[in-house]
């Protein structure tokens, strides 16, 4: 295959499992999960990783509620604020 080696061809194949949505095997997951993180809590929700087990979809759901929580929050604040500095 290509005249990779087999390490290198696993390799390959690992990432490219993790590129379609399957990152089992993978390790470095930092970077995927802040990308899943940012994604849930300002609600975007693009669905090209998604979390596969029931405790993670529940937490990516409490994570949702509390990004829309703390929008309104700030936004409150902000206006808040901004009406004392008018009066």
């Amino acid at each position: 295959m290509f005249g990779l080696g087999r390490d290198s061809r696993a390799e390959l194949l690992s990432y490219v499992r993790l590129m379609l949505g399957f990152p089992a095997n993978y390790q470095d997951n930092l970077g995927r999960m802040m990308y899943v993180s940012a994604v849930t809590i300002t609600t975007l929700g693009y669905g090209d990783i998604v979390p596969l087990s029931g405790r993670a979809r529940a937490g990516t759901a409490c994570e949702a509620v509390v990004g829309v929580l703390l929008a309104g929050l700030f936004f409150n604040s902000l206006a808040a604020q901004l009406r004392l500095r008018v009066e």
